[in-house]
């Protein structure tokens, strides 16, 4: 059994706290397989409780929470380090070393149909805690614009949208009321079926690509030309990021299609595009990073953020660039945020 071991002085649970450690439990089963976490302070209230339990729940991630008593040879939990241990012998430290303009540029809104509980205010204070320097919200261009059955259901047309569904204002409202240092607000545009890119009038920002769907009834191969197709859509709109790179394959249950990569760097890096590394619901393929650094390209870093746990969740992007050998280089490899004239 893999347990791991939490002490904190008592936690502030109406702060940011919360939030925090229930990242820690998120990261301990994801990436360390743990299946107990022992904290050295008693029950959570109620509401955080359920507030843990519903997240873990979604993730379908089965871990046991013991409270017990004080560990006075843990190290302890505090940002922005968040350290605690791993079958009492390793420590794992979630803060990650300090990288100069560190931008997380996927962060969803209260907006958005997956949100679980997203708060722009709060988002941004985890993310600096965090260590993470700038935040930019990209809300999904398509949920904007139709319901979430259609939305979800892959039926949404750009050409066929519904004015009375039309939530654009509300993002520019939003905008408006939460604007904070540090923060941006841009879009996650999506593609139709028809190849058309879902804009939102008026925004200027940050824009992220998303190929969220793929059509049904194609061929393995059919849909490796419908993904090139909408990716040139993408690219022809002038966007900056291409989010979560083939991970449509990956949640459609289909093998990553290993011989798109080579083309897929090629044109990302002739438009200028930065590959996003990103773990929501996904894992970035190592070697297809490497063919966009080698073609001279950039990467970002997004935590595609839906809860506040995930806001500044950057240790696994890290991790990740560790394995690839590229950590110490991510001052010159990275996209970095700059000043977006939102008006």
């Amino acid at each position: 059994m893999n347990y791991a071991e939490i002490n904190a002085d008592c936690p502030k649970y109406e702060s940011l706290e919360s939030f925090l450690m229930l990242r820690a439990i998120h990261y301990a089963v994801e990436f360390h397989k743990v299946n107990e976490i022992r904290f050295s302070f008693a029950e959570p209230s109620v509401e955080v409780a359920e507030m843990w339990r519903e997240s873990l729940n979604r993730k379908k991630r089965e871990v046991k929470l013991i409270y017990q008593a004080a560990m006075p040879n843990v190290v302890k939990f505090a940002a922005p380090d968040c350290r605690f241990m791993i079958n009492g012998v390793r420590h794992v430290q979630l803060g990650i070393p300090e990288i100069p303009d560190l931008t997380d540029f996927h962060l969803h809104t209260s907006l958005a149909y997956c949100s679980e509980n997203m708060d722009v205010k709060k988002a941004v204070g985890l993310a600096h805690i965090s260590g993470v320097k700038h935040v930019n919200f990209a809300e999904h261009s398509g949920q904007l614009y139709c319901s979430a059955d259609t939305y979800w259901n892959n039926r949404f047309r750009w050409q066929n949208r519904q004015t009375d569904e039309d939530l654009t204002a509300n993002y520019h409202e939003l905008i408006k009321a939460e604007a904070l240092t540090d923060c941006m607000f841009g879009t996650e545009l999506d593609v139709d079926a028809d190849n058309v890119v879902s804009v939102i009038p008026g925004l200027n920002g940050f824009r992220l690509g998303a190929i969220h769907f793929l059509e049904n009834n194609l061929s393995f191969e059919d849909k490796k030309r419908d993904f090139m197709c909408r990716l040139d859509a993408l690219l022809d709109s002038g966007i900056d990021i291409l989010a979560h790179p083939f991970r449509v394959f990956l949640k459609g249950g289909m093998p990553i299609p290993e011989d798109l990569f080579e083309p897929v760097a090629e044109k990302i890096v002739r438009a200028g595009v930065a590959a996003e590394i990103n773990f929501h619901s996904n894992h970035p393929q190592p070697e297809f990073v490497k063919l966009v650094l080698k073609k001279g390209g950039r990467i970002s870093f997004g935590t595609d953020s839906h809860h506040l746990y995930e806001a500044g969740y950057l240790t696994p992007h890290y991790e990740f660039c560790k394995m690839l050998d590229i950590a110490g280089k991510l001052d010159s490899l990275l996209l970095h945020a700059n000043i977006v004239d939102m008006e």
